[in-house]
Parts: structure tokens; C-alpha cells; sequence
């Protein structure tokens, strides 16, 4: 009696430590489940998570290591195949040491073999014995051939639909040095769409080792661990998606306020705060924003449409420079997080509410540069219809002043009325002389104007440019005697599309600026020549004064001389080349010109060839 009473205490003792020891690893299992449920809901580092939910899953199954392997996703979340073509990544791994670790990070995860139904099926896989597994499809080395991929990926295929069991999965083989795996175990990462975000893969040194519990315990953790990633993903997205916000708010050029109904501010870029610092430490017209604003931001919370109101306020900046800046006031609509009733009598009052805007959107556009743009602008306009009136006004004056001096001159050298003195012939033929060069200035401001306008008009026709140039090097010669004009041409004739006049008017500036930019006289060679049957370029040398360099860049501007030519005392108006430039430009060439003080200046003008001289060069290229 005694013995029996004795072994049956001892089977109760025995059933009761068991029960114990089942109930001391729930509860532990419970205490790491609240622990890692808990890192779920705050824990938004996704290498921190990937990590302790890794822990949790081992400690929960005895497993002796655990691997994450993630799929790589772009900025919208997409899955993306990274150029290696590896659509997997090993994105933590715990229960290895760091060799071994260094040789999980040098692995190709395709997910195939084994894997491929956790990978491209989204099912979990337990296997009691790996070795065994793969022993028993004649598999001893790694087989990544792609028959034996193909295989497994029909296999499973198969498993996922339930057609085989996990005893008939593939294996692909172990890599050469991977840790010893008997017992595994893997489950997918699906994501809110049930895609595969990546796999939880448990292993273990002894066979048999993983249950069916182990199993449906890892599918939860691993359901959750797919949404604790995807929350850490959105939350990193709007966090970088705040910050680029920010960056573009704060950057705005223009001064933005966010304001409530009251007139407080409830947000400002750096801008807007300088301006409203200005405001409020301006000493002669103190005025608060919220005073400036209040009748603008009342108007644009309570219309029931958008409305923009301008206000403008001047400041003093602490340089006591004026600054002008126009607001436009807009109403601000933010979420609404209640839901409207639909209850028909507290319809209209609920619609009435949600035209109403939350608050008003301030803009402060600095437009004092616009107001001083247009003021230039207006006084550019002024200036230029002075100079055609004046220029008009001139013209006839100086017509009878010339005419008479002229007439003086010659009836005086035919004899004809009283003879003149030395001193009043050099008199009238100084008269002459200025009278002309005051002609040419309001013919110049006149095409200045004209080109200002946009009403100078320009009549096209064929040219002959070596005949146009002839003659203009056979006038000039006769004004000057120190200077010699020599032409070298590749060619009798050459015809180009041009208004005779104006390019005639532009050869006699260029030209007669190399006379007159070279008092001490000496050669001055004018050189045509073709480029690439495409254009004719005509280039003037002269051996001169030449142009300081620091003022090259501005020698086509209008009423620009060079400070060289008004220390020799060379008489011009500053405005030859402007109009040679604009005239050329018009015609589709280009001027531009090499220059050294001191030693002389080549200036170049460029002609597009016309479709004539086109024909005639292709004609005489066929006959040659």
C-alpha cells in the first residue's frame, strides 16, 4: 500500500512539474510577446525592430539563430530588383558570430529551394531535418542550375496549393561554409496588399525541433513585424516628406503666414518674420501685423468663396531704404476631423460652416524692384521719344544751317558777292563740319529709336558685297591721306541677302572707325572671306589706340566710348557700334572684334550667304 500510494504521488509530482514547466513557458512566451507587441506600437527604427522582434522569435522557439531578409522598395513603396538582381536582402541576423554574419551579408538571397515557397508563394515552411531533406533528393552541393531553380518553383507552387506536401519541397542545396541548419523554420512577410515584404527564417543545429505551435506563433510575429515595417516606412516618408516642406516653406522667397480667425500666427517662414520684424521696429508709422491684417483676414474667413484682398505697406529697412511689398490675403480650408450631420435641418447650418475657411493665408510679394523696373522702364520710354522728337526737330535746322554755310562757300569760291576773310571761311567750313556731324547724331538717335521701337524696317535684297565694299573702300580712301585701305578679297563677286543701306551705313562706321581710331595713320586691312559656304565673314585691322580690356565687354552698349579715345580727344558719339551690332544681328550675322591697347583692334562681321550665291557656288563646284 504504502509503495503504491508512494508511485502514485510521484506520476501526480511528475504530471504537476510538467504542467508548471508549460505554464512557466507560456507565461514567458506571453511576457516576450508583450514585450515585442509593445516595440511594435512605438518603435519606428526599423533596424531596431528587425532586430528585437529576430530576439524575440528565438527566445519564443529556442531557435539558435534568425535571419530577416527584406525586399528592396522605392519611394512609394513599390518592390524594386536592385541591379545585382537579387530580390532579397539580409537585413538583420542574430545567433551568429561575426564571421559567420560577415558570410550571411556576401550571400545571394533569391529566395529558391526551400525558400521559394515562403519568397514567391507567401506560405510559411517548417522542415524537421534539413540535411535529411536534401540528402534525399540526391542533392549534395549547391544546385543554382536554372532546371533545378524551374523544379522549385513549381514544387512550390504546388505545396502553396496544396497538390504536395513540404516532403516532396526541393532543395537547391547549402552554400559551401554555412552554418550547420537541421531544424527550419520560415514564414512570409506579407504586406497590408499581401505581398511578400520579405521572410522570418528560424534554424536550429538539432533535428526536430520546431512545432506546430512554433510555427502559428511566427506567423503572428511575423504578421505583425510586416505592419510595424510598413509603419516605420510611412513613418520615415512623411518624416522626409516634412522635412522637404519645410526646406520649400522656409525657403520661399516670398513672406507666407498661416493665421487663425483671431489674427495669431500660427506658422511663418523666414521671410515673413523679417517683414513683420521690420513692421513692428519701423519708428516713424508703427503698425502690428494683426491691426494690418485684421479687416483682410475677417473678410477672407467669412465669404463663401475665395477672395484675395492687396494691402500695401512701406517700411524702413535700417539702410533707411523704402521697401514696398503688396499682401494678398487668401482663406485657409484645413481637414475637418467631425462628420457632417445629415439630418435635413442642420444641413444648411453644417454647410454654411464648412464654407467658412479655418483661417487666412498671408503672402508678402516684395515689389519694389517691379515698381522700380517700371519706373526705369517709363523713364527709358520718355528718354527715347525725347530723343526722336529732338532728333526730328534738329533735322530741319540743321538742313538750312549746313545749307547756308555750304551756299557761302561755293559762291564765294566762284566769286560771286563779297570776298571773304581767311577767318570767315575757316569759320564757315568749321560751321560746315559740325553742322554734318550733328546730321549724323540725329540720324543715329533716330535709328536708335527706331530700334527701340521695333519699327525699324529692313528691305532684303541681292547684293553684291565685294562691289558694296569696293565702293565704300574707294569713298573713304579720298577723306584720309595717312591711312592706306587695302582690300583682299577671295573672290570678284559674292552675293548676299542684305538691305543695301543699312549694311553700307554699318561697313562706313566700321571702317571709318579704324581711320579715325588710328591718329598716327598706317594700314588698314579689310579681309572677306567664306566660312563653310555657310556665311561671309568681312574682317577690319587697323594698327590703332586699340580698347582697354576692362571695358571690352561693354563697347556695343549705347553712348559707350572707351576711356582712351576721349583721353586722345577723338570725337564720337558712342553709338556707331551699338547700331552696327543690332543692324548685323537683324540680318542673322553676328559682330564681334579682338583687341590690345596700345596695338590695334580687328572687328569681324558675319553674313549669312544668300540661297543665290548658294546656287551659284554649287554650279561652279559641278563645272570644276
Amino acid at each position: 500500500m504504502k509503495i503504491g500510494a508512494y508511485l502514485k504521488n510521484n506520476v501526480w509530482l511528475q504530471r504537476f512539474g510538467k504542467r508548471r514547466q508549460s505554464a512557466e513557458q507560456s507565461a514567458h512566451k506571453f511576457a516576450a510577446l508583450y514585450k515585442v507587441g509593445t516595440a511594435l506600437s512605438s518603435e519606428l527604427d526599423e533596424k531596431k525592430l528587425l532586430y528585437l522582434i529576430a530576439e524575440t522569435a528565438c527566445k519564443l522557439t529556442g531557435a539558435e539563430m534568425a535571419a530577416f531578409t527584406l525586399r528592396p522598395l522605392n519611394e512609394f513603396g513599390q518592390p524594386i530588383t536592385p541591379a545585382t538582381g537579387n530580390p532579397f536582402y539580409l537585413a538583420a541576423v542574430v545567433g551568429v558570430s561575426p564571421q559567420q554574419e560577415h558570410f550571411f551579408q556576401q550571400m545571394s538571397f533569391k529566395g529558391e529551394g526551400l525558400l521559394a515557397p515562403i519568397f514567391w508563394e507567401g506560405v510559411p515552411v517548417r522542415i524537421a531535418d534539413v540535411l535529411a531533406h536534401t540528402h534525399a533528393f540526391g542533392v549534395h552541393h549547391h544546385d543554382m542550375s536554372p532546371e533545378r531553380i524551374k523544379a522549385a518553383r513549381q514544387a512550390a507552387l504546388d505545396y502553396a496549393q496544396g497538390r504536395i506536401t513540404k516532403e516532396k519541397l526541393l532543395s537547391v542545396g547549402v552554400p559551401e561554409n554555412h552554418p550547420v541548419v537541421r531544424s527550419f523554420l520560415g514564414v512570409p512577410l506579407l504586406d497590408r496588399s499581401s505581398v511578400v515584404r520579405g521572410g522570418l527564417l528560424l534554424g536550429r543545429s538539432v533535428p526536430d525541433h520546431f512545432t506546430e505551435e512554433d510555427e502559428a506563433l511566427l506567423l503572428g510575429l511575423g504578421t505583425q513585424a510586416a505592419i510595424a515595417l510598413d509603419n516605420a516606412r510611412l513613418y520615415h516618408s512623411a518624416y522626409i516628406h516634412a522635412l522637404e516642406t519645410d526646406a520649400i516653406f522656409e525657403h520661399i522667397a516670398d513672406g507666407v503666414m498661416l493665421m487663425d480667425v483671431n489674427g495669431c500666427i500660427l506658422r511663418e517662414n523666414q521671410a515673413a518674420r523679417h517683414i513683420r520684424e521690420l513692421l513692428q521696429d519701423e519708428q516713424n508709422h508703427r503698425q502690428e501685423i494683426t491691426a494690418l491684417l485684421a479687416g483682410p483676414i475677417q473678410s477672407a474667413t467669412t465669404e463663401r468663396r475665395d477672395l484675395n484682398f492687396t494691402v500695401t505697406a512701406v517700411v524702413n529697412t535700417s539702410s533707411n531704404e523704402v521697401r514696398e511689398y503688396m499682401v494678398n490675403v487668401s482663406p485657409l480650408h484645413l481637414p475637418k476631423a467631425s462628420i457632417v450631420p445629415m439630418h435635413p435641418r442642420n444641413r444648411t447650418t453644417m454647410e454654411e460652416q464648412s464654407l467658412m475657411a479655418s483661417g487666412a493665408v498671408v503672402v508678402w510679394h516684395d515689389v519694389t524692384e517691379t515698381r522700380r523696373l517700371m519706373a526705369y522702364a517709363e523713364a527709358e520710354q520718355l528718354k527715347d521719344e525725347f530723343i526722336t522728337i529732338a532728333a526730328h526737330e534738329l533735322r530741319t535746322p540743321l538742313a538750312v544751317l549746313k545749307g547756308f554755310a555750304q551756299t557761302l562757300l561755293v559762291q564765294t569760291a566762284r566769286g560771286k558777292g563779297a570776298e571773304l576773310a581767311e577767318w570767315q571761311v575757316e569759320a564757315l567750313q568749321n560751321i560746315d563740319q559740325a553742322t554734318s556731324r550733328m546730321v549724323d547724331l540725329a540720324s543715329d538717335l533716330l535709328d536708335v529709336a527706331r530700334l527701340q521701337a521695333g519699327s525699324l524696317l529692313l528691305h532684303f535684297e541681292p547684293v553684291d558685297l565685294i562691289a558694296l565694299l569696293k565702293r565704300v573702300v574707294t569713298r573713304l580712301q579720298v577723306t584720309t591721306e595717312c591711312h592706306t585701305l587695302t582690300l583682299h578679297i577671295f573672290t570678284d563677286h559674292f552675293v548676299v541677302d542684305i538691305d543695301q543701306q543699312r549694311i553700307e551705313q554699318v561697313l562706313t562706321n566700321i571702317i571709318g572707325n579704324a581711320i579715325k581710331y588710328s591718329p598716327l595713320g598706317g594700314v588698314i586691312q579689310i579681309d572677306v572671306d567664306a566660312q563653310q559656304q555657310n556665311t561671309v565673314l568681312v574682317s577690319v585691322k587697323d594698327t590703332g589706340i586699340g580698347i582697354p580690356e576692362q571695358q571690352q565687354g561693354q563697347i556695343f552698349g549705347r553712348f559707350m566710348r572707351a576711356d582712351n579715345a576721349l583721353n586722345e580727344g577723338i570725337a564720337g558719339t558712342g553709338l556707331g557700334l551699338y547700331l552696327c551690332r543690332e543692324l548685323v544681328e537683324r540680318h542673322g550675322g553676328h559682330t564681334w572684334f579682338e583687341s590690345m591697347e596700345g596695338e590695334g583692334s580687328t572687328f569681324y562681321l558675319s553674313f549669312p550667304v544668300s540661297s543665290s550665291q548658294k546656287a551659284v557656288a554649287s554650279a561652279e563646284l559641278s563645272l570644276s
